[in-house]
């Protein structure tokens, strides 16, 4: 059984580095926060630790037979990575402190990925359910679409696509000036034509899912303009968000069938 933690090189003088450097101090940590489930593919624990506040999300291999990905690449070296190229692109994120993987015979078995907290921030998901009022706010409503679409069009111009971009993946935090983070993204990758715009309509779907029972149909075009930085919809615009309200057609309950679609009408 082959152990591999590795620490962030701004962490390596920390005190915290020497409980990260050992792979079964992590997991005995992980196994004793309350609400932990041996079950659970992939889960993040808060834990404080030498004064950081941390959160460690921890892998466990899905037990579904032979994957050729349990081998190339495993799921916390591939979300470490990824969060380390949205830095480099100027798109805010989760800063990494550590990732540990576990093999046997060189198969993914368990790991971890650690990550600092980002104090006073809070998923756009869980904002919008307990504060719905706050995107009623113009000016709120106006920056946060501005910001969000300005890192979705980053990643995006780098041909990287999020594969799980939904509001409970992009943080908020105002402090004053508000703050848009894009994270957990494992399974994110770089796509080429021709399904480069199967990707994007995908991460633009997402994204679209929760928005379509919280805001209008024009200020979810607002998002759409801001992301293209057009003022105005090409014909190919209204194809891809007519293929966009498919993807994000899903019930989310009584509210959704209250908000129009995306649909754009010739």
């Amino acid at each position: 059984m082959a152990k591999k933690v590795k620490v962030e090189c701004e962490f390596r003088n920390h005190e915290v580095a020497e409980v990260l450097r050992n792979f079964d101090s992590i997991e005995d940590l992980v196994r004793n926060v309350p609400g932990y489930y041996p079950m659970t593919t992939s889960k993040a624990y808060r834990l404080e630790l030498a004064g950081l506040v941390l959160f460690v999300k921890y892998y466990q291999a899905q037990q579904d037979g032979f994957r050729l990905s349990r081998v190339i690449r495993s799921k916390p070296s591939r979300e470490r990575n990824n969060l380390l190229l949205f830095r480099r692109l100027g798109v805010a994120t989760l800063q990494p402190v550590a990732v540990g993987v576990k093999r046997f015979c060189g198969v993914f078995q368990t790991g971890f990925l650690v990550t600092l907290e980002e104090r006073g921030a809070i998923e756009l998901a869980r904002l919008a359910k307990n504060s719905p009022g706050r995107l009623s706010d113009r000016g709120f409503r106006t920056e946060l679409s501005t910001k969000l679409a300005d890192a979705v069009r980053a990643l995006h111009d780098h041909n990287f696509f999020h594969n799980d971009l939904n509001w409970r993946n992009v943080l908020i935090r105002e402090t004053p000036e508000l703050e848009v983070f894009i994270f957990d993204s494992p399974m994110g990758r770089r796509w080429y034509p021709p399904l480069r715009e199967h990707r994007l309509i995908k991460d633009l779907g997402a994204l679209d899912r929760l928005a379509r029972v919280y805001l209008s149909r024009t200020q979810r075009l607002r998002f759409y303009h801001d992301y293209t930085g057009r003022k105005s919809l090409t014909s190919a615009d209204k194809q891809r968000l007519a293929q966009v309200a498919v993807r994000s057609d899903i019930p989310l309950g009584q509210a959704d069938s209250n908000k129009s679609s995306f649909v754009i009408k010739e």
